[in-house]
């Protein structure tokens, strides 16, 4: 997280773009592909098609800035703990 957060402060697209396919493996091994977290969270989704529409559209007349992109990196982050956290007490709660 710590590499991806890095190049989405330099607004550094390729990096951003390589590092996210990294973490999203180590943290989602389910997925296959980084596209995928967007079905998790729209605005990830939006922010996905955003940095891939800069890297492979063929044109640089536009900047990226990855400050989107970490928000909603962040906003993942904290849904996925949210949702192992309920998880995690699902068996204190109910031991059957």
């Amino acid at each position: 997280y710590r590499a991806l957060r890095a190049a989405c402060i330099r607004n550094s697209a390729a990096d951003a773009h390589h590092q996210l396919f990294l973490w999203a493996k180590a943290r989602f091994p389910e997925i296959s592909a980084t596209s995928q977290l967007g079905y998790q969270h729209r605005a990830l989704a939006v922010e996905l098609e955003n940095l891939e529409t800069h890297l492979f559209s063929g044109t640089e007349t536009t900047t990226w800035r990855g400050d989107n992109l970490l928000s909603s990196i962040d906003a993942l982050r904290s849904k996925k703990s949210y949702r192992a956290l309920d998880q995690s007490l699902m068996g204190k709660l109910n031991p059957i």
